[in-house]
Formats: structure tokens, sequence, C-alpha cells
């Protein structure tokens, strides 16, 4: 299996771009850091490849948030920064049918709602877009959203699959207009685009990578760059510590008084953090003068 990848590519010309993106490998070790049967994985990979192809096309941007809504019910979410450090989950409500439809590898039927958060460098405020979309696929949903967040003309293609090992198979690619570009040549990319089959096609048909490139638009491909997507999870003792300290004083001593040490699991990387009493404590006496301006 070829490495995680970002491609950064433009036809030779440079009138548009487009995003390749292969991850695999990220999509596996989510999978098996969230403990997920392969349906359940499957969304979940789709979301990460989401937000990383919405990365790479809006470069000025910090940061990217993406998270898919059905019914209240079921939620996916990824994260990723311009250098392509990712990180997702998905859950599901206690009482929803959605996590039995898609062990059963049923198709999620409904509305979805997308939002997509994009922070900036030196910008202490997020751009955020909503959309409800009436496709029942996340491929789908975020061509709606980009079709309704965006002033550019885009278009994105996702695939995920399960190979004959039993491993994830993810690839996706995203298409983007530039300025002023001729209406004969959108006509000939974006024809190109619907006539594709899915990736898994695509795959089987070019197993070198430069074939797949090329097979992905009518011209002569330009590669600009390219970036290894890594998992990148933010989440830590140090960070844990920080949000109990943003509670207010009583909220935090009430829960000392309770005997109730902190437990709180990150929803991205699936893993517990436990701050014991003695080290609520002494949060405590941090928390209380910030809280109330008395000075020690």
């Amino acid at each position: 299996m070829f490495q995680d990848y970002v491609l950064y590519a433009s036809d030779v010309e440079v009138r548009y771009a487009y995003r390749l993106v292969h991850l695999s490998g990220l999509a596996e070790h989510a999978r098996n850091l969230h403990k997920l049967s392969a349906p359940k994985a499957i969304p979940l990979a789709e979301a990460l490849l989401g937000s990383i192809l919405l990365a790479s096309i809006l470069e000025e941007e910090e940061r990217i948030n993406l998270r898919f809504q059905a019914g209240g019910e079921f939620t996916v979410a990824a994260e990723t920064t311009r250098l392509a450090e990712t990180r997702g989950y998905i859950e599901f409500a206690p009482e929803s049918s959605l996590a039995e439809i898609l062990d059963d590898e049923s198709r999620i039927k409904g509305h979805f709602a997308v939002r997509s958060l994009r922070s900036q460098p030196g910008v202490n405020h997020l751009f955020e877009g909503h959309t409800v979309s009436p496709f029942a696929t996340l491929e789908g949903a975020l061509n709606d959203h980009l079709q309704q967040s965006f002033q550019m003309k885009t278009k994105a293609r996702t695939h995920v699959w399960v190979g004959e090992d039993g491993k994830l198979r993810a690839y996706g690619v995203i298409y983007l207009e530039l300025p002023q570009l001729e209406t004969g040549v959108a006509h000939r990319l974006w024809e190109h685009v619907e006539q594709l089959p899915n990736f898994k096609s695509l795959i089987v048909a070019n197993d070198d990578p430069d074939r797949l490139v090329q097979s992905l638009i009518p011209d002569l491909t330009r590669p600009v760059r390219s970036l290894n997507p890594v998992w990148g999870c933010a989440c830590s003792t140090e960070s844990v510590e920080a949000m109990l300290l943003k509670l207010a004083p009583e909220e935090l001593q009430s829960m000392i008084d309770d005997s109730e040490p902190a437990d709180v699991r990150c929803h991205y990387c699936n893993f517990n953090y436990l701050i014991n009493l003695d080290r609520m404590r002494e949060l405590s006496l941090i928390s209380g003068p910030r809280h109330f301006g008395h000075k020690n």
C-alpha cells in the first residue's frame, strides 16, 4: 500500500487546480483507535478525507473543522491543519438506530447538517459555514456545502472501501476553478469529472500513482507539492487541567466535595484523562483567586 499523501497539482497552464488525497493508513489508524467495525469506520474516513480536501484548497486557513450530523443521532467530525495534521471521531446518540443500520452496511437515510469552522493565523475569530443537505451520503453533503459556502466552483470525489486484506482504502480528489477560467476549458474539465468512475475502479486500472494522477483531469498535470498526512491530536493532561480552570470555582469545589475525580475522554483520540482529587484541590487554589480577583 502506498504511503498516505496529499498531492497539490494543477493543469500545466494553471487554469484550474486539484488535490489528490490517499488516506488509507490514517483511516485504518482511526478505525483501530476508536475500535470501529469497518462499516462505522467508513464514514469517519470519508470525513477525514473531506477535512483534508477542504484544508488543501483553503491554504490561508490555519485549521479546518468539518462536522456532519444526521438528525441529532449521529455525528462524525474531523479537524485538519494546513500541514495535514488530522484527527476525527464518530459517535451516536444512545437511542440511535443508525449504529445498527451502518453495521448492516445500509445507507444512512435523512438529511445531513454540515458545519465548517475555519481559523486564520493572527485572527481571533472563526469563519463558519453551515448547510443542511438533502443528500444521504457524506460526499453529496460535502459538495452541497461547497456549492453553498464558496464562491469559486469546487467539487470533491471521495471513495472508501474495504480491501481484500480487510483494511480500509481511502482516496479523495477535489477540483477548484481558478479565476477567469475559460468556458470551454471549464466545460471539458467538469465533463471529465462527471464521467470518472469511483476510485476503486481507478486504482485497479491505475495502480501507479503517476498514471492515477493523469487520469483525473483531461489535460496535462503540473505537480506543485505534496504533504504526508499524520494523526495529530492536541489533547493532553495540561489541556484537561486548563479546561477545569475555566469552570467556576464553586463548580470545581462541588466536584471535590462530592469526591469526584475528573474523568475526561478525548473525542478524537479516545484517551481517558483522570485528574485525581489531590490535583483538583491544587487547581481549586489557582481557580479561586483568578475568578474572584483576590490577591495572594
